[in-house]
């Protein structure tokens, strides 16, 4: 059986402890996310040096890693929340949440090549692959 624990970076060693002292083995799987909100929260997207720097430790103390992005839309700078802050009035063209949904407008021009929505898109997966390139070279 393989387990694993999706952990931000606040609470990675204390969960990881608890889980070995419990169970009395250290989970297989380590997951993180890229973050999205701001400092202070557990899914800060400042933190992200500090998740691959952690992702490439654990890989080299042998677990298995899992990473994912929750990306914030284009048409907001991050940070953001993960939902809609209730009561909050939102123009339709400025998302503010990771859940939000582009109107069909803003998504025929995020797939137009060119476009401010595609290069603002463009340059934020440029981050995160730079990210995930830092941990190619580590050999994870």
């Amino acid at each position: 059986m393989i387990t694993g624990i999706a952990l931000d970076t606040l609470s990675i060693l204390t969960m990881r402890r608890f889980y070995s002292r419990e169970v009395g083995k250290s989970p297989a799987i380590w997951s993180s996310d890229f973050g999205f909100a701001a400092d202070g929260d557990k899914d800060s997207c400042r933190a992200r040096p500090d998740i691959v720097k952690e992702a490439i430790r654990q890989h080299k103390k042998g677990s298995i890693v899992n990473l994912c992005w929750h990306a914030v839309p284009p048409t907001a700078d991050e940070p953001v929340t993960f939902q809609p802050v209730p009561g909050a009035k939102a123009r339709p063209d400025e998302l503010k949440s990771v859940r939000g949904q582009l109107a069909d407008e803003q998504y025929k021009e995020l797939m137009t090549p060119g476009t401010p929505l595609r290069k603002k898109w463009g340059s934020r997966v440029d981050e995160i692959a730079g990210l995930s390139s830092r941990m190619t070279m580590s050999y994870l």
